[in-house]
Formats: structure tokens, sequence, C-alpha cells
């Protein structure tokens, strides 16, 4: 039996899958979509103190983005760390700074206070390495690298 093709094509606009618009995820401003992961800021739980043997485990659950446009958590980790107390206590700054996203305008603000604070031979190098990425700011740039540069 043949089926004419004015039928198929009925059939194929008709089912929600052919039509439904991939809803996306949000997070901090950022839109992803299905299928993309992101990491949970990290948390800390341990048992006993470090003199006797304690050990404390790290973690950071690891998020997908559904089709729906909701975060799920996934069955992986970015992060899952055992370590004694006081190691683990050390490293939770960095793994904080690493897995925990941050919003633009924190990134901004960093940006602005190191340029604020940095010796100026660290600006400098912040600054040739912007002029080599943007070659059309070359007269600014030459201005600012010899106010920078020691006399």
């Amino acid at each position: 039996m043949r089926v004419p093709l004015s039928a198929i094509v009925l059939a194929i606009a008709a089912c929600p899958l052919a039509s439904a618009q991939q809803l996306t995820c949000k997070s901090l401003g950022q839109e992803f979509s299905a299928g993309a992961t992101i990491c949970e800021c990290p948390s800390m739980k341990g048992s006993g103190r470090t003199a006797s043997g304690g050990r404390t485990q790290t973690t950071s659950r690891r998020l997908v983005c559904t089709p729906t446009g909701e975060w799920k958590v996934d069955e992986t980790f970015c992060l899952d760390l055992v370590a004694d107390g006081g190691t683990a206590a050390a490293d939770f700054p960095k793994f904080h700074d690493l897995f925990c996203p941050r919003p633009a305008m924190a990134l901004a603000e960093q940006t602005e206070k190191f340029f604020e604070t940095a010796p100026n031979a660290q600006v400098l190098a912040a600054i040739r390495g912007i002029c080599r990425r943007f070659p059309a700011l070359a007269t600014t740039c030459k201005s600012l690298v010899e106010v920078l540069l020691p006399n």
C-alpha cells in the first residue's frame, strides 16, 4: 500500500518532536544547549580530626542541561577527592576558585583590581598581550607602553 506524500508531510508536521523547540539552560547570564555540562561549587565533608587520621572529602557534582531547559545532576563528579583534613582545607580555596562559576561582573572587578594593584612590570606584560591580540589599538598601545616602561 502506498501512502501519499501529502499524508507523510501532514504526519510529520503534527508530530510534537518535529516542531518542538529545544530549550536552553541558563546559568549566571549564559545560555547552554542541551547536553552541556557545568560544575557546581565544591563542598567539603569530613570525619574525625587530622591527628586521629580523619579524612575529608571534597566534591563538585556535574550538572547536565536537559532538552527541557533544566539542569539535572549527572552521575559523574567534576571533583571527588579524599584527603586528610589539613590538606583538604588548604586546597579548598583553589578548588572553589576553579569550579565555582562567577558572574561576568565579578571577573571585570577582578581585572580592574589587578590593574590597580599590580606592579608596572605585570601591567606592562598584560598591556602587551592585549596589544598583540588587538592590532587596531597600536597607537594607543604604543602610548601606554611608553608610560609603563622604566626610564
